[in-house]
């Protein structure tokens, strides 16, 4: 009687085992999942079907609408960045509505490889596939996606009924993967938690709720039938729609457009001179010079070695010294020190009112004058930012703190460190900008910051060292949230910052990005 116990046990054991390499190891026999085409809808960040409401600060990257509701409320204080536009119950949301219908009948027409009834994301890792929950699913904590170094892997996954996830949970992509295929096909409603970090697209048959701070970073809230409830949130599917390959029509092309120049250790940038017509038809001197060329891509190995601006740059007041009250978080392998020839303890500073301001007009080329003495950059030695996802790497000059204010104008392809912010690498909070927008009317560096996604690599090279940090969290504020900018920080942090929304009407920035992310390696 005991033996057939024992082998009953044994293949019990032996089930699960089996159940278990199903659930994580399917995917080398099978690729199923299958990604939909949204249509119209592909255009929408938030699509509602009764009602859409929002309370506080919610920033949409994409279109919002509604459809067969007309009911829009909480924009503004909430905002919608352009070209992304509101539509309520018009003609568009209401094919909109119809392309995700479509959308949702193929993600629910394809075959399940896992079955996770039961089980927690939280945990878990992930490879591409069908998922299903035969009622409902939650999240609690981590949840990773491997998409094991295709870009163009896809993950579906089919819930019967509810979607929640609970407070600082996070949906994780990795290995080359892509927020833009993953696709959440919701039975009935979807509420994500407070502070939760969601990448995907949400197909919910009912509603959408995101508590506050709930951020989808990359992807979708679409609900059929009914509302869309938002609040203090960002919801961003800007990174899955291409982007324009030429100017618009109505752009002026300035000059040669200086994108990547290779400089040996001894030259310095070019300072171009200018001849064109400005878009308001005032003709610029052949004289004139436009301080602060753009360039969105300088070599990697020459970069730390560098000057720039229409003079070498000598200032070197904003480089900290003291150990005292700066440590460093993780030691470097190389024993390089900073080569400056002067480095005072930075002085106190106060904080400014505004955020500062890193595009200019889009409406004519900016002329600028030459940069006071006063508001001069420091040159921070072999001090450079490499942004690997935006194919970014430039040199970091110190900005200065003048009236109270940080006047970062003369930028023009380098980055800013902010005085008043921890100094790169160090521990603390350090707060770096970049132009969005140029003088020259054109793309400035930090332009697709919005794009970038969480655990995305910020890299900090430092005197023969690679300071590794990742994203952790991308928000929006108002250009009075200082505060939010200059959060402190025990631990080093790197804070990304440039403008955003661009109002034509006013000739200004709305509001302003920032990129947080945190340091987890040094090499």
């Amino acid at each position: 009687m005991h033996k057939p116990k024992v082998l009953r046990i044994s293949f019990v054991l032996l089930l699960s085992l089996s159940m278990t390499y199903l659930t994580y190891n399917v995917f080398a026999r099978s690729l199923a999942a299958v990604a939909p085409g949204l249509g119209t809808a592909s255009s929408f960040a938030v699509l509602g079907g009764s009602t859409v409401t929002n309370t506080g600060f919610t920033v949409i990257y994409g279109d919002l609408g509604v459809s067969p509701g007309l009911s829009i409320t909480g924009f503004p204080p909430g905002i919608v960045v352009p070209p992304g536009t509101i539509h309520a119950g018009d003609a568009v949301a209401q094919q909109a509505q119809t392309d995700v219908t479509t959308a949702f009948n193929a993600l629910g027409s394809q075959s399940c490889d896992v079955n996770l009834t039961g089980q927690d994301l939280g945990g878990l890792t992930l490879t591409p596939g069908v998922y299903c929950f035969d009622a409902s699913a939650a999240l609690t904590g981590a949840l990773t996606l491997n998409a094991q170094g295709n870009a163009n892997s896809v993950f579906v996954f089919q819930i019967g009924s509810t979607l929640t996830t609970a407070s600082n949970s996070s949906v994780l992509i990795t290995n080359s993967g892509s927020a833009c295929n993953v696709f959440w096909k919701v039975g009935s409603s979807a509420t994500l938690g407070t502070n939760t970090l969601f990448q995907g697209n949400i197909l919910a048959q009912t509603s959408i709720t995101l508590n506050t701070g709930a951020n989808i970073v990359s992807g979708r809230a679409l609900a059929q039938n009914g509302a869309v409830t938002m609040d203090n949130n960002t919801i961003s599917m800007s990174v899955c729609v291409a982007q324009p390959t030429q100017l618009p029509a109505t752009q002026t092309a300035i000059a040669p457009t200086l994108t990547s120049i290779a400089l040996t250790p001894s030259q310095t940038l070019p300072v171009p001179t200018q001849t064109a017509i400005a878009a308001t038809g005032t003709s610029i001197a052949a004289t004139q010079t436009i301080i602060a060329p753009t360039l969105t891509s300088i070599a990697a190995t020459l970069a730390p070695t560098q000057t720039s601006q229409a003079a070498t740059q000598t200032a070197t007041a904003l480089i900290p010294t003291s150990t005292a009250t700066l440590t460093r978080t993780a030691t470097p392998t190389s024993t390089a020190t900073p080569t400056s020839t002067a480095t005072p303890t930075p002085t106190a500073t106060t904080v400014p009112a505004v955020l500062p301001e890193t595009g200019f007009s889009h409406r004519h080329v900016t002329v600028l004058s030459a940069q006071p003495a006063e508001k001069t950059y420091a040159d921070l030695g072999n001090l450079w930012l490499e942004v690997p996802r935006l194919n970014l790497q430039m040199p970091i000059v110190g900005v200065p703190q003048v009236d109270g204010e940080w006047d970062v104008s003369w930028l023009g392809g380098q980055a800013g460190w902010l005085h008043g912010s921890a100094f790169p690498t160090w521990s603390g909070n350090s707060v770096l900008t970049g132009h969005v927008w140029n003088a020259f009317n054109l793309p400035g560096p930090f332009h697709e910051l919005g794009t970038l996604q969480y655990s995305d690599k910020v890299i900090v090279h430092a005197w023969g060292a690679e300071y590794i940090y990742e994203v952790r969290s991308i928000k929006f504020v108002l250009p009075s949230n200082v505060d939010a900018m200059m959060k402190h920080e025990d631990k080093s942090w790197v804070t990304l910052v440039t403008c955003q929304g661009y109002d034509e009407t006013i000739d200004a920035y709305k509001y302003r990005i920032l990129v947080r992310a945190v340091l987890v390696e040094v090499k």
